[in-house]
């Protein structure tokens, strides 16, 4: 919908040489918003020799196609670890979370409202209404507003309780802290990309780094 809106103006323009210059990842979506809209609205044919028109290429994915993409580059991708243990020498206060972020499979900011949500229930004595100690898991739907979203929802993380028990001993973080540690040290302020929760991690810090 987002980007049905967003560019909505090319279809009814008949000029997509602007989509021509996005990234394949920017351009699919792109292109499939408007595939979409061009049907809803009976102009299909249109779009279609526009397309054609543009030389535009784009591979329809199902979701899950890209879930398969995204662990095969992460697992080829091992400059990942290497930066996760540069991050862990240079600030071990967010090891802890970093750890977190990789076994729970949460985007950035889920990560952050689930740490903080655990560290917060842990000192009130209530960390079993949202994690349950006999199965393992973090229970993330019973916590809708924050975790389940229009467009990204999570329902459960399988999370050890060693790893729980340590954040709840810890300090709530923000993904504006985060962003300010890691920006101060040049070093760390690599622009890397990575697929999966890490490129959503990484990413994010960036964001905040540079707001």
């Amino acid at each position: 919908m987002r980007y049905a809106k967003k560019y909505a103006f090319c279809l009814v323009s008949k000029d997509f040489s602007i989509i021509t210059g996005f990234s394949d990842c920017k351009r699919g979506h792109t292109l499939n918003a408007l595939s979409a809209l061009s049907k809803f609205l009976g102009v299909y044919d249109k779009f279609h020799n526009l397309v054609k028109a543009y030389g535009l290429k784009w591979k329809r994915q199902n979701s899950e196609e890209l879930i398969l993409a995204r662990m095969e580059k992460t697992r080829t991708n091992g400059n990942v670890l290497d930066w996760i243990k540069r991050v862990n020498e240079h600030y071990p206060i967010l090891k802890d979370f970093l750890e977190f972020i990789l076994v729970s499979g949460l985007r950035f900011t889920e990560a952050v409202h689930s740490y903080n949500l655990i560290v917060e229930l842990s000192r009130k004595g209530k960390i079993d209404t949202y994690y349950s100690f006999e199965n393992q898991f973090l229970e993330h739907y019973r916590f809708k507003q924050l975790f389940i979203r229009r467009t990204k929802k999570v329902f459960i993380s399988y999370v050890s309780k060693e790893i729980v028990s340590k954040i709840g001993k810890n300090e709530k973080i923000s993904a504006y802290q985060i962003g300010n540690w890691i920006s101060r040290d040049r070093k760390l302020k690599s622009r890397w990309r990575y697929s999966g929760i890490l490129g959503d991690f990484y990413d994010k810090v960036s964001k905040y780094s540079r707001d």
